[in-house]
């Protein structure tokens, strides 16, 4: 009984007229080096990220709604974003309403926000 690999099945036959093949999932490869050292060092790195960019509780514009700076994908930006409360919790939390802002249209923002005063 010949065993051949075709794309991620091994198929084998019998060795007969050729009409007969029986296809399984080949085995996967074991990754080379340890997957636990390697989550660990993740972590890790994690965990010394995460103390030097601690994030910020977020500066209070009104009862629900607060900012603060946040970093997504290794870039920053400014976060103005709606909250919520529910009781016994530990803390506010943010919903999915609110705004991210990279620095150049924060600082259009700002400009914007200038004028607007200004016009008041």
């Amino acid at each position: 009984m010949a065993k051949k690999k075709r794309d991620d099945f091994v198929v084998d036959s019998d060795g007969g007229d050729g009409d007969e093949e029986e296809r399984t999932p080949a085995k996967k490869k074991a990754a080379s080096g340890s997957s636990a050292a390697k989550q660990a060092s993740k972590v890790s790195a994690g965990a010394a990220a995460a103390d030097k960019d601690k994030p910020q509780p977020p500066v209070w514009l009104s009862e629900t709604k607060g900012f603060t700076i946040s970093e997504f994908k290794g870039q920053r930006y400014a976060d103005i974003r709606v909250y919520y409360n529910i009781d016994g919790d530990d803390g506010p939390k943010p919903t999915k309403k609110g705004i991210s802002l990279k620095k150049e249209e924060l600082v259009k923002l700002k400009d914007a926000i200038d004028e607007m005063i200004a016009a008041l």
